[in-house]
């Protein structure tokens, strides 16, 4: 005769339950802490510029978090971002909600009805972003489980 004491098994699986909480908070916890070192890291490497729109354009956005982890992404909401980023070819700037344009060179307020920008290269901040972040976002997790689990 086989005799199954179930109520070890229940401890077991609260237990295991209890782990599997555990590597999901710590998921979830990773996920938020690599959020905000992309984010700081973007910030720190893309251009300043004149109005500093570009930085401050770069958010997180939380996407979906749950009890076994999280997903998000950081974005750069500032409509200048991709070019800056993947660089731009000379072209004409024209004013789309007045009649001239307004800017300043060398202290001196200029208006003018167009300019041609010169273009410029990509400046490739986001791609330096990324792969520094890859290659420490398992460390990230790691730490986080580990917290997760002692805690």
């Amino acid at each position: 005769m086989l005799t199954f004491d179930l109520g070890s098994l229940n401890a077991l699986t609260k237990r295991l339950e209890a782990r599997a909480a555990a590597v999901g908070n710590g998921c979830r916890f990773a996920t938020v802490e690599q959020m905000a070192a992309t984010q700081s890291l973007a910030q720190s490497l893309a251009p300043r510029g004149e109005t500093g729109r570009l930085i401050d354009g770069i958010v997180q956005v939380p996407e979906t978090m749950s009890s076994v982890g999280g997903t998000g992404r950081v974005e750069s909401t500032a409509a200048h971002s991709r070019p800056v980023a993947e660089g731009s070819k000379p072209h004409e700037i024209v004013p789309k909600r007045a009649d001239l344009l307004r800017f300043e060179v060398g202290g001196t307020t200029v208006f003018a009805r167009r300019v041609q920008h010169p273009g410029n290269p990509a400046n490739l901040f986001w791609w330096r972003s990324i792969l520094e972040m890859r290659r420490t976002f398992r460390k990230i997790v790691s730490a986080n489980v580990q917290r997760a689990l002692r805690g």
